[in-house]
């Protein structure tokens, strides 16, 4: 029997698609501060 492994998605807004699914999901919407949130914040 087949198997999935890992799903990767493009989002143009990874924030709204990972509230979308926390809903979904019924999980807590979560959010992070500090310099990981700087590097891969899309530069302006």
């Amino acid at each position: 029997m087949a198997t999935l492994g890992n799903i990767t998605i493009y989002a143009d807004d990874p924030r709204r698609l990972s509230h979308f699914w926390a809903d979904v999901l019924g999980y807590p919407h979560s959010e992070f501060e500090g310099p990981l949130r700087e590097a891969c914040s899309p530069r302006a």
